[in-house]
């Protein structure tokens, strides 16, 4: 028996399929999360297999304490900064190549 929370990522075909399977493994309690609210039918599918719905939002304040509290370093989350002169490039990069990107920032200069 698993025993233990499990957080799925993603209300597609497989994070669906990996709440069912999280609960069939004995999660405590298993957690899913989407980032936007636009799939109404995976989020409804979601809750009937014991998966509680969050926003993200609703972490946000405590994501803002692990990083005020130094828990988490936002440059490794960070990895490209650009100015809105620059904005046009980095929306290409992101459209066409993310191997490296886990959150671009734009930045005032």
């Amino acid at each position: 028996m698993l025993n233990d929370d499990v957080a799925v990522v993603g209300l597609g075909p497989i994070g669906l399929m990996a709440i069912a399977l999280a609960k069939a493994a004995g999660a405590r309690n298993v957690y899913a999360i989407q980032r936007s609210g636009r799939s109404k039918a995976r989020i409804e599918l979601a809750k009937k297999l014991r998966a509680s719905y969050a926003a993200p939002a609703l972490w946000f304040p405590r994501a803002l304490d692990l990083l005020k509290n130094k828990v988490i370093d936002p440059d490794d989350f960070i990895t490209q900064t650009f100015p809105l002169e620059e904005i046009r490039t980095w929306f290409e990069k992101q459209r066409d190549d993310i191997s490296d990107v886990i959150k671009m920032v734009m930045v005032k200069e």
